[in-house]
Parts: C-alpha cells; structure tokens; sequence
C-alpha cells in the first residue's frame, strides 16, 4: 500500500461534496436574484412603461430541473474541452472554455434537452451547445 492512497481515496468525496455545495449555491443565488428582480421591475413598469413584461434570462430554466443543469453544464465543458485539444492539434487558434458561457448556456441546454429527449436529450444538447460555443468563436 502506497502512503497517500487513503489520501486519495478520501479527497474524491470531499471534492464532489464540494462541487455540489457549489452548484447548489449558484442555483440558490440564481433564485434568489429572480425573486428580487421580478418584484424591482413591476415597480419600475407601473411608473414608467405600461404593460411591460420583464425579460428573464437563460437561469429561470435552472429551478425546472436542477440535475439536468448539472448534466447539461458537464456535458457542455467536456466539450469545450475535447474542441479545445482539437483545436491544439489542428494548429489553429485555440478557444478556452469559459467555465460561466458553459454554465449557463450548458445548463439551459441540459434543462430543455431533458425536457424534450429525458436525459439523453440533456446530454446531447449540451454537448451541441460545447461544439457551438467553442467553434463559432473562430
């Protein structure tokens, strides 16, 4: 026996734990920020502009199914992960993947691929959307 393999056992389940507490906070705050902001803006168009309807971006998928925006962000950076290193070996510019475009665009993707084709369709349509992010920069 090795003398860090306990070690390393270990570090796997703190690391997800980690991971998911992370994820569960940026969910929450997204959450959070819609409850204020909806509120804020009727306020805002009863004085200002009449019959206005507030335009809530790609997050207010994120509460309809948690765990697809999970799937779908994960399969949306291994993407721009595997585009990445195709790119290196192509010799051409190299895009990064931006862990927040693939968050929140990944996510959205992974919500209405689950809603469409249940959790194959999350994971092929976040993977499209990695394909998409990462090559049309170029």
């Amino acid at each position: 026996m090795k003398p860090n393999q306990g070690l390393n056992q270990r570090a796997g389940p703190i690391q997800s734990a980690t991971f998911s507490a992370g994820v569960f906070i940026i969910l929450a705050g997204v959450r959070v920020v819609l409850g204020e902001i909806v509120p804020a803006f009727k306020g805002i168009s009863e004085r200002l502009v009449k019959d206005a309807k507030p335009a809530l971006d790609v997050p207010i998928t994120f509460t309809f199914a948690p765990n697809a925006v999970l799937i779908g962000f994960l399969s949306s950076f291994v993407r721009g992960l595997l585009g990445m290193g195709i790119m290196a070996m192509a010799g051409t510019t190299i895009v990064v993947p931006g862990v927040i475009a693939h968050f929140m665009t990944g996510g959205a993707s992974g919500v209405i691929g689950n809603g469409v084709g249940g959790r194959r369709g999350a994971v092929l349509g976040a993977f499209v959307n990695g394909l998409a992010i990462t090559f049309l920069p170029l």
